[in-house]
Protein backbone atom coordinates (compact mmCIF):
# COMPACT_ATOMS: atom_id res chain seq x y z
CA UNK A 1 0.00 0.00 0.00
CA UNK A 2 0.96 3.23 -0.62
CA UNK A 3 -0.56 6.55 1.50
CA UNK A 4 0.28 9.61 0.70
CA UNK A 5 0.02 13.55 2.90
CA UNK A 6 -0.04 17.15 2.43
CA UNK A 7 -0.66 19.92 4.54
CA UNK A 8 -0.71 23.28 3.67
CA UNK A 9 -1.13 26.61 6.78
CA UNK A 10 -1.56 30.28 6.46
CA UNK A 11 -0.94 32.43 9.07
CA UNK A 12 -0.48 35.84 9.92
CA UNK A 13 2.93 38.30 9.16
CA UNK A 14 3.27 36.33 5.84
CA UNK A 15 3.53 32.68 7.93
CA UNK A 16 3.47 29.94 5.25
CA UNK A 17 4.28 26.55 5.93
CA UNK A 18 3.78 23.11 4.01
CA UNK A 19 4.46 19.60 3.91
CA UNK A 20 4.06 16.45 1.61
CA UNK A 21 4.96 12.94 2.30
CA UNK A 22 4.75 9.18 0.90
CA UNK A 23 4.88 6.22 2.49
CA UNK A 24 4.76 2.58 2.50
CA UNK A 25 5.43 -1.04 1.71
CA UNK A 26 6.46 -3.68 -0.59
CA UNK A 27 8.07 -6.60 -1.10
CA UNK A 28 9.89 -6.52 2.57
CA UNK A 29 10.58 -2.84 2.20
CA UNK A 30 9.24 -0.21 3.90
CA UNK A 31 9.67 3.57 3.09
CA UNK A 32 8.88 7.34 3.60
CA UNK A 33 9.59 10.58 2.04
CA UNK A 34 8.93 13.98 3.34
CA UNK A 35 9.22 17.62 2.16
CA UNK A 36 8.44 20.80 3.89
CA UNK A 37 9.07 24.74 3.76
CA UNK A 38 8.22 27.46 6.20
CA UNK A 39 8.26 31.06 5.03
CA UNK A 40 8.43 33.83 7.51
CA UNK A 41 7.97 37.56 7.26
CA UNK A 42 8.36 38.05 10.11
CA UNK A 43 8.15 41.49 12.40
CA UNK A 44 11.22 43.62 13.28
CA UNK A 45 13.70 42.24 16.04
CA UNK A 46 14.69 45.42 17.97
CA UNK A 47 11.79 47.46 19.86
CA UNK A 48 10.92 50.82 18.49
CA UNK A 49 11.22 52.47 21.98
CA UNK A 50 14.95 51.43 21.98
CA UNK A 51 16.23 54.67 19.71
CA UNK A 52 19.61 53.35 19.27
CA UNK A 53 18.93 50.23 17.82
CA UNK A 54 15.54 50.32 16.40
CA UNK A 55 15.29 49.37 12.71
CA UNK A 56 11.78 49.20 11.64
CA UNK A 57 12.44 46.42 8.94
CA UNK A 58 11.08 42.85 8.90
CA UNK A 59 13.22 40.25 10.32
CA UNK A 60 11.95 37.08 8.74
CA UNK A 61 12.93 33.33 8.14
CA UNK A 62 12.81 30.44 5.25
CA UNK A 63 13.75 27.01 5.87
CA UNK A 64 13.27 23.60 3.63
CA UNK A 65 13.12 20.57 5.04
CA UNK A 66 13.56 16.94 3.31
CA UNK A 67 13.55 13.40 5.06
CA UNK A 68 14.20 10.26 3.45
CA UNK A 69 13.85 6.41 5.50
CA UNK A 70 14.25 3.18 3.83
CA UNK A 71 13.84 -0.28 5.59
CA UNK A 72 14.31 -3.78 4.94
CA UNK A 73 13.32 -7.23 6.57
CA UNK A 74 16.14 -9.44 5.51
CA UNK A 75 14.00 -12.23 7.42
CA UNK A 76 11.63 -12.46 10.15
CA UNK A 77 14.38 -11.80 12.43
CA UNK A 78 17.16 -9.18 10.72
CA UNK A 79 16.15 -5.80 9.35
CA UNK A 80 18.36 -3.41 7.67
CA UNK A 81 17.11 0.69 7.81
CA UNK A 82 18.18 4.02 7.23
CA UNK A 83 17.16 7.35 7.88
CA UNK A 84 18.67 10.57 6.25
CA UNK A 85 17.28 14.31 6.85
CA UNK A 86 18.49 17.57 5.36
CA UNK A 87 17.50 21.17 6.50
CA UNK A 88 18.64 24.26 4.91
CA UNK A 89 17.54 27.98 6.03
CA UNK A 90 17.72 31.69 6.33
CA UNK A 91 17.00 34.06 9.97
CA UNK A 92 17.42 37.29 9.36
CA UNK A 93 18.73 39.29 12.25
CA UNK A 94 18.91 43.05 13.20
CA UNK A 95 21.94 45.11 13.24
CA UNK A 96 20.52 48.41 15.11
CA UNK A 97 19.59 51.03 12.54
CA UNK A 98 21.91 49.80 9.69
CA UNK A 99 20.69 48.65 6.06
CA UNK A 100 22.88 45.40 5.87
CA UNK A 101 20.39 43.58 6.66
CA UNK A 102 22.66 40.74 8.11
CA UNK A 103 21.08 37.10 8.04
CA UNK A 104 22.35 33.26 9.60
CA UNK A 105 22.81 30.68 6.82
CA UNK A 106 21.77 27.65 8.56
CA UNK A 107 22.55 23.99 7.03
CA UNK A 108 21.89 20.58 8.86
CA UNK A 109 22.27 17.47 7.71
CA UNK A 110 21.47 13.80 9.48
CA UNK A 111 22.41 10.56 8.75
CA UNK A 112 21.79 6.74 9.95
CA UNK A 113 22.22 3.73 9.28
CA UNK A 114 21.42 0.62 11.88
CA UNK A 115 21.24 -3.61 11.52
CA UNK A 116 18.59 -5.08 14.18
CA UNK A 117 17.91 -8.27 14.84
CA UNK A 118 17.84 -11.74 17.29
CA UNK A 119 20.72 -13.44 17.95
CA UNK A 120 19.10 -15.99 20.36
CA UNK A 121 15.05 -15.63 21.29
CA UNK A 122 15.87 -13.59 24.23
CA UNK A 123 18.71 -11.61 22.92
CA UNK A 124 18.16 -8.55 20.61
CA UNK A 125 21.39 -6.87 19.20
CA UNK A 126 21.17 -3.75 17.09
CA UNK A 127 24.19 -1.81 15.43
CA UNK A 128 24.67 1.54 14.00
CA UNK A 129 26.16 4.43 12.90
CA UNK A 130 24.74 7.83 12.55
CA UNK A 131 26.31 11.78 11.80
CA UNK A 132 25.06 15.17 12.16
CA UNK A 133 26.38 17.97 10.97
CA UNK A 134 25.11 22.09 11.65
CA UNK A 135 26.56 24.32 9.24
CA UNK A 136 26.02 28.50 10.45
CA UNK A 137 27.21 31.50 8.58
CA UNK A 138 26.59 34.67 9.68
CA UNK A 139 26.32 36.92 7.14
CA UNK A 140 27.30 40.29 8.10
CA UNK A 141 28.33 42.70 6.21
CA UNK A 142 29.53 45.55 8.46
CA UNK A 143 31.84 43.00 10.03
CA UNK A 144 32.14 40.33 7.46
CA UNK A 145 31.14 36.89 7.23
CA UNK A 146 31.77 34.16 10.42
CA UNK A 147 31.15 30.62 10.39
CA UNK A 148 30.38 28.08 12.64
CA UNK A 149 30.29 24.44 11.84
CA UNK A 150 29.82 20.94 13.92
CA UNK A 151 30.51 17.48 13.54
CA UNK A 152 29.34 14.63 15.36
CA UNK A 153 29.72 10.83 14.44
CA UNK A 154 28.28 8.27 16.75
CA UNK A 155 29.03 4.61 16.90
CA UNK A 156 26.53 2.16 18.82
CA UNK A 157 25.92 -1.37 19.69
CA UNK A 158 22.69 -1.76 21.82
CA UNK A 159 21.58 -4.97 23.32
CA UNK A 160 18.26 -5.86 25.02
CA UNK A 161 17.77 -9.41 26.96
CA UNK A 162 15.12 -11.40 28.32
CA UNK A 163 16.13 -12.39 31.94
CA UNK A 164 14.19 -13.66 34.92
CA UNK A 165 14.78 -10.25 36.76
CA UNK A 166 13.78 -8.06 33.64
CA UNK A 167 14.67 -6.72 30.53
CA UNK A 168 18.44 -6.06 30.14
CA UNK A 169 19.83 -3.28 27.99
CA UNK A 170 23.84 -3.48 27.48
CA UNK A 171 25.85 -1.66 25.07
CA UNK A 172 28.87 0.19 24.21
CA UNK A 173 28.82 3.52 21.89
CA UNK A 174 32.28 6.03 20.64
CA UNK A 175 31.33 9.69 20.14
CA UNK A 176 33.35 12.13 17.82
CA UNK A 177 32.68 15.82 17.97
CA UNK A 178 34.54 18.23 15.66
CA UNK A 179 34.09 21.74 15.44
CA UNK A 180 35.34 24.29 12.67
CA UNK A 181 35.34 27.95 13.48
CA UNK A 182 36.72 31.37 12.05
CA UNK A 183 38.07 31.80 15.31
CA UNK A 184 40.02 29.11 16.23
CA UNK A 185 39.42 27.04 19.09
CA UNK A 186 42.51 25.49 22.04
CA UNK A 187 40.36 22.49 21.64
CA UNK A 188 38.67 21.65 18.46
CA UNK A 189 37.87 17.89 18.73
CA UNK A 190 37.14 15.37 21.61
CA UNK A 191 35.47 11.49 21.76
CA UNK A 192 33.78 9.97 24.22
CA UNK A 193 33.85 5.97 24.47
CA UNK A 194 30.92 4.80 26.95
CA UNK A 195 29.62 1.15 28.28
CA UNK A 196 26.62 0.88 30.05
CA UNK A 197 24.28 -1.86 31.49
CA UNK A 198 20.88 -1.22 33.30
CA UNK A 199 17.80 -3.90 34.23
CA UNK A 200 13.97 -3.09 33.71
CA UNK A 201 11.64 -5.38 35.53
CA UNK A 202 8.48 -5.98 37.79
CA UNK A 203 6.99 -8.77 39.88
CA UNK A 204 3.51 -8.47 41.56
CA UNK A 205 3.41 -5.06 43.25
CA UNK A 206 6.99 -4.64 42.94
CA UNK A 207 9.21 -2.68 39.99
CA UNK A 208 12.27 -1.99 39.41
CA UNK A 209 15.01 0.07 37.61
CA UNK A 210 19.20 0.21 37.83
CA UNK A 211 21.16 0.84 35.62
CA UNK A 212 25.31 2.18 35.24
CA UNK A 213 27.53 4.02 32.63
CA UNK A 214 30.84 4.46 32.38
CA UNK A 215 32.67 7.70 30.17
CA UNK A 216 35.41 7.91 28.85
CA UNK A 217 36.15 11.91 27.73
CA UNK A 218 39.44 12.44 25.48
CA UNK A 219 38.64 15.92 27.43
CA UNK A 220 38.03 15.46 30.67
CA UNK A 221 38.64 12.39 31.54
CA UNK A 222 36.41 9.42 33.04
CA UNK A 223 32.96 9.68 34.89
CA UNK A 224 30.63 7.12 36.14
CA UNK A 225 27.24 8.05 36.04
CA UNK A 226 23.97 5.60 37.39
CA UNK A 227 20.14 5.23 38.57
CA UNK A 228 17.91 3.30 40.66
CA UNK A 229 14.82 3.08 41.14
CA UNK A 230 12.15 1.17 42.77
CA UNK A 231 8.27 1.23 43.05
CA UNK A 232 5.53 -0.45 45.05
CA UNK A 233 1.82 -0.75 44.78
CA UNK A 234 0.66 0.06 48.00
CA UNK A 235 -3.10 -0.98 47.02
CA UNK A 236 -5.62 -1.06 44.31
CA UNK A 237 -5.02 2.40 42.47
CA UNK A 238 -1.95 3.50 44.72
CA UNK A 239 1.24 3.50 44.04
CA UNK A 240 4.87 4.67 45.92
CA UNK A 241 8.66 5.08 43.84
CA UNK A 242 11.84 5.77 44.90
CA UNK A 243 14.51 7.26 42.53
CA UNK A 244 18.23 8.46 43.04
CA UNK A 245 20.63 9.07 40.74
CA UNK A 246 23.98 10.72 39.43
CA UNK A 247 24.80 12.60 36.05
CA UNK A 248 27.34 14.36 34.44
CA UNK A 249 27.10 17.32 31.76
CA UNK A 250 30.45 18.40 30.08
CA UNK A 251 30.55 22.02 28.81
CA UNK A 252 30.19 22.66 25.19
CA UNK A 253 32.60 24.05 22.90
CA UNK A 254 31.25 27.38 22.84
CA UNK A 255 31.25 27.02 26.70
CA UNK A 256 34.73 26.63 26.77
CA UNK A 257 36.07 28.95 23.57
CA UNK A 258 33.36 30.97 22.11
CA UNK A 259 34.93 34.48 21.45
CA UNK A 260 34.77 37.06 23.99
CA UNK A 261 32.05 34.63 26.19
CA UNK A 262 34.28 31.30 26.89
CA UNK A 263 35.61 30.50 29.48
CA UNK A 264 38.31 27.84 28.75
CA UNK A 265 38.66 27.21 32.69
CA UNK A 266 35.15 25.08 32.97
CA UNK A 267 34.99 21.81 34.64
CA UNK A 268 32.13 19.12 33.70
CA UNK A 269 28.70 20.00 35.64
CA UNK A 270 27.68 16.69 38.08
CA UNK A 271 24.81 16.40 40.34
CA UNK A 272 23.20 13.87 41.79
CA UNK A 273 19.16 13.46 42.23
CA UNK A 274 16.57 12.01 44.65
CA UNK A 275 12.80 12.04 44.38
CA UNK A 276 10.10 10.21 46.44
CA UNK A 277 6.53 9.65 44.46
CA UNK A 278 3.06 9.09 45.67
CA UNK A 279 0.25 8.67 43.12
CA UNK A 280 -3.20 7.66 43.38
CA UNK A 281 -6.95 8.11 42.62
CA UNK A 282 -9.29 8.98 44.96
CA UNK A 283 -13.01 9.87 44.36
CA UNK A 284 -12.36 9.74 40.26
CA UNK A 285 -9.78 12.36 40.85
CA UNK A 286 -6.24 11.18 39.60
CA UNK A 287 -3.77 13.12 41.76
CA UNK A 288 0.39 13.02 42.17
CA UNK A 289 2.28 14.04 45.35
CA UNK A 290 6.31 14.23 44.31
CA UNK A 291 9.25 15.50 46.66
CA UNK A 292 12.55 16.15 44.84
CA UNK A 293 16.05 17.21 46.22
CA UNK A 294 19.08 18.18 42.99
CA UNK A 295 22.95 18.74 44.46
CA UNK A 296 25.11 20.18 41.38
CA UNK A 297 29.35 20.31 41.85
CA UNK A 298 30.61 23.07 39.37
CA UNK A 299 26.77 23.72 37.63
CA UNK A 300 27.30 25.56 34.26
CA UNK A 301 25.60 28.84 34.12
CA UNK A 302 26.04 32.27 32.86
CA UNK A 303 27.27 34.85 35.15
CA UNK A 304 29.31 38.14 35.18
CA UNK A 305 33.11 38.02 35.60
CA UNK A 306 35.74 39.85 37.64
CA UNK A 307 35.48 42.12 34.75
CA UNK A 308 31.78 42.61 34.27
CA UNK A 309 31.60 40.67 31.22
CA UNK A 310 29.17 37.96 31.24
CA UNK A 311 30.36 33.85 30.57
CA UNK A 312 29.62 30.55 31.50
CA UNK A 313 30.75 29.70 35.19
Amino acid sequence: PLLANAEVTLGEYGHTSGTVGLRGEQNGFDYQVNLSRVTEHGISATNAKDVFSYHPDRDGLQQTAAQVALGYALNADWRIEGQWLQSQGKAWVDDGPSTQNPYADMRTEVGRLALKGKLLPIWTSTVSIGESTDKLVNRQAAWGDSHLNTRQTEFKWDNQLATPVGTVLAGWERLEQKVDTSNNYAVNRRTVNAAFVGVNGSAGRHSWQANVRRDDNSQFGGFTTYGLGYGLELAPGWRAYASHGKSMRAPSFNDLYYPGSGNPELKPEESKSSELMLDGQTAGVEWRATGYRNDFEQMIQWAPNSQGMWTPQ
